[in-house]
């Protein structure tokens, strides 16, 4: 199992052991792109600036756009801020294809905050260099 496929799997476990309700839940989309081109394929995580949530995940589609999953049956995201992780790895080589200032947890310049009123919608335009 490459380092994507871990990282995207515990998240996902993080996740079902924080809550799996799917109360107050928020839709939350946007689209990625990367040097002004759709970025497909790549994971789109919020992870919760504060304990309490669970992080929401989405896959983007050959436009770029995402639409984010609480659990597999519950869509959206609870209100309050996150840390934007944007991850794409090598089939191959399981090397990491998005820079690390979008990728990695310590690093990541990307933040939303989810509100209970409005739209929830987070385009993300990712530099290559």
């Amino acid at each position: 199992m490459n380092h994507a496929s871990k990282l995207f799997c515990c998240l996902a476990l993080v996740g079902l052991a924080v809550g799996c309700s799917g109360g107050d839940l928020k839709p939350v989309t946007g689209v990625v792109t990367m040097d002004g081109q759709p970025a497909s394929g790549v994971k789109v995580i919020f992870v919760p600036v504060e304990g309490g949530r669970a992080n929401s995940m989405a896959l983007t589609d050959a436009a770029g756009r995402y639409a984010l999953a609480y659990t597999t049956q519950h869509s959206g995201a609870k209100p309050g801020a996150y840390k934007v992780l944007v991850v794409r790895e090598e089939p191959e080589t399981g090397q990491e294809m998005i820079p690390s200032q979008y990728s990695s947890g310590g690093k990541t310049v990307l933040a939303a905050e989810v509100v209970d009123g409005g739209e929830n919608v987070f385009n993300f335009d990712l530099a290559s260099k």
